[in-house]
């Protein structure tokens, strides 16, 4: 997404900032702080991010995972996904 910004009678845009406060990948019973490798992604501009054993280990062998991103744009918001899925911070 772009910022419109008006400067004179001319036009600036600019692109928004995803900023990741937290993110964890777990289960009940194990919780992997993936804050990081997160960011990290977002730094090399990926912004959908999938929730796999792949990408970030495998906290809790053959038990169901989930992904939850606590991340700001232009406004803070938190989303959670259940492993394979994919959260995507536009």
């Amino acid at each position: 997404p772009l910022v419109l910004l008006s400067i004179g009678v001319g036009f600036l845009f600019r692109r928004r900032r995803t900023v990741i406060h937290c993110a964890s990948f777990y289960t009940e019973k194990e919780r992997r702080d993936i804050t990081a490798i997160v960011a990290k992604e977002v730094k090399k501009g990926i912004l959908r991010i999938p929730a796999s054993i792949d990408l970030f280990g495998d906290p809790d062998f053959g038990t169901p995972k989930k992904l939850t991103i606590e991340y700001s744009g232009w406004a803070r918001q938190t989303k959670t996904v259940q492993e394979h899925g994919y959260i995507d911070l536009k």
